[in-house]
């Protein structure tokens, strides 16, 4: 391609002409960011604060979701935006996890399956230990599905106005309890849940790793 055709192809005019009709302030696709743990809270914090700085906020387009320990997300700010200004899921671990620990009889008969009953040794007088393992992040989310599944249904319904593409978009750090437990199952009940929508729906995670060569 020589220097007019690139010149020709660049032009403002061609660019607009693509895309008239079908761009919207927050482009063409809807989005349904949820952060997990502290690093994925983090994320969606910031990415709450550039997108409503810029273009405000408007829960039809996008959408905002921080699942974490209710402490982290009670203390966790980004320039003045809170994990409150979007949807939050608090998690309390002596509700959700601690007590299953202690008395995995508790779990639902689908979980028992797979729980590892090695964990309900675990001291009551050291609980931190049930924030260390990911199957406890999994615990976690099966005690909190019927309030996913509230949260989705109402984001579903948000999203129907538009026929445009909707991506939701799942971010944390494997390493994180709450994420590395919780970042398998998550996408698959999504799409379940948003399988009847009436737009197309695209689940994409991005993961944080740490720096092993720097442990």
């Amino acid at each position: 391609m020589n220097i007019e055709q690139k010149m020709e192809w660049l032009k403002p005019e061609r660019i607009t002409k693509l895309y008239d009709g079908q761009k919207s302030r927050f482009g063409m696709n809807r989005l349904f960011v949820i952060g997990i743990g502290r690093n994925g809270t983090d994320c969606v914090l910031r990415c709450m604060h550039l997108t409503e700085k810029r273009f405000g906020s408007d829960p039809k387009k996008v959408r905002f979701l921080s699942i974490g320990e209710e402490s982290q997300l009670a203390e966790l700010s980004y320039e003045g935006t809170v994990p409150a200004d979007g949807i939050t899921l608090p998690i309390s671990p002596e509700e959700s996890i601690y007590k299953y620990l202690n008395n995995p009889a508790k779990l639902p008969e689908y979980a028992q399956h797979w729980f590892d009953s090695g964990l309900k040794n675990y001291s009551p007088a050291a609980p931190v230990y049930g924030l260390t393992k990911r199957q406890c992040g999994r615990i976690a989310l099966f005690h909190y599905i019927k309030q996913i599944m509230k949260i989705a249904g109402e984001a579903m319904a948000d999203f129907s106005g538009s026929e445009h593409s909707l991506e939701i978009v799942i971010t944390g750090n494997l390493g994180d309890v709450f994420c590395g437990g919780m970042f398998i199952d998550l996408p698959y009940i999504l799409t379940k849940l948003f399988a009847d929508a009436s737009y197309p729906v695209k689940v994409t995670g991005y993961l944080f790793a740490a720096d092993t060569a720097a442990l």
